[in-house]
């Protein structure tokens, strides 16, 4: 009996302890499953947040051999953003796709290399080339998210900001020509005015200018008027002079000259007969200004012949033979354009006195 008892105490411990195993371990699955069934919403919830993010997400590491960089994430964004899958960039590589150019690809290989040694891009330009050739702005961030082994894993957050740059620019083209328009209108107004101005001088000046013109029009024309009329006073009192002299002098004078006379009143006489030249001046003047180049013999004879004189009588006044008359005449006909034209001397020579 003490034997049996004893089992029997050896085994309700036993079975006591197997129950408390088996609490534990209840336990522990439900606490199993709870972490599970939370790990699970949380890659849920990264999956979902990583595959709808606005900006392309990726994880990426370094690798001795071409491409030199291997990804492991890389979300749909990604593939809008760079126009390649993660195994199409993992194919061609990151380097030779983005940075076609050579100095552009070595500046970005520098810069990852900085990035590896805690240098993380924050928000950092960089211009890639698309699948399609297409250039598009991009703003970078990277963080180190670990090691595994000697590999660096490095997440990176870009985004596209190429429409809102290109936005920026436009709204800065906007704001320029705006206010260009603006000092554009302001000069427009401001020559306008200036113009404004001016033609106004203008109308002033030309009112001025007009009265003016009015002014010395009718003066010019009181001016003529009175030149004209001097004229035909200088005219009328050359022709009474040269009436009376005809009238009253030259009669006397050839009868006088017809007298015996000594040589003193001979040469009275001639000066009587030069002072009345210089009376008759005005006539004489006509013929040296028409430019008819007549000797001052010539001018006497063409005086004489315009009173009336005949050669015979112009003979004896000079003291000269009839002939040199006649050579005279013949001369000054040629000198007034007259020669073999039927034109009185005597009246060519008085119409040169009007």
């Amino acid at each position: 009996m003490p034997n049996q008892e004893s089992e029997d105490s050896g085994l309700r411990s036993k079975i006591s302890e197997l129950k408390r195993r088996t609490q534990r371990l209840d336990s522990l699955l439900v606490k199993v499953n709870e972490m599970g069934r939370q790990l699970y919403i949380d890659q849920s919830i990264k999956k979902c947040v990583i595959e709808r993010a606005a900006e392309g997400i990726c994880a990426c590491h370094e690798i001795p051999e071409h491409p030199f960089i291997r990804f492991t994430l890389w979300n749909p964004r990604m593939s809008e953003i760079t126009g390649y899958s993660m195994e199409q960039i993992n194919r061609l590589g990151w380097y030779q796709t983005m940075y076609p150019d050579r100095k552009m690809r070595e500046k970005a290989r520098q810069r990852m290399a900085k990035m590896r040694d805690n240098e993380d891009l924050h928000y950092e330009r960089w211009v890639i080339t698309r699948a399609d050739g297409a250039k598009r702005t991009l703003r970078i961030s990277t963080s180190i998210m670990g090691k595994a082994g000697n590999d660096t894993n490095v997440i990176g957050l870009m985004q596209d900001i190429t429409d809102s740059e290109e936005l920026a620019e436009l709204k800065i083209a906007q704001q320029t020509l705006k206010k260009t328009m603006a000092q554009l209108e302001k000069e427009v107004k401001q020559r306008t005015d200036a113009d404004s101005r001016l033609l106004e001088a203008n109308r002033t000046l030309e009112q001025k200018v007009e009265s003016r013109t009015a002014v010395l029009e009718e003066t010019n024309a009181a001016l003529k008027v009175i030149l004209d009329q001097r004229e035909k006073d200088k005219r009328a009192m050359a022709e009474s002079i040269m009436a009376n002299l005809n009238e009253l002098v030259h009669p006397y004078l050839k009868q006088l000259s017809q007298t015996p006379m000594n040589a003193r009143q001979t040469t009275l006489l001639e000066i009587l007969q030069v002072n009345l030249t210089q009376v008759t001046r005005p006539f004489a003047s006509q013929l040296t200004s028409s430019h008819f180049n007549l000797t001052p013999m010539e001018m006497k004879v063409a005086d004489l012949i315009r009173n009336g004189q005949s050669n015979k009588e112009i003979a004896e006044i000079l003291g000269v033979s009839p002939n040199t008359i006649l050579t005279h005449r013949y001369h000054i006909r040629n000198k007034l354009d007259l020669k073999n034209k039927k034109v009185n001397l005597r009246s060519f020579l008085k119409s040169l006195q009007k």
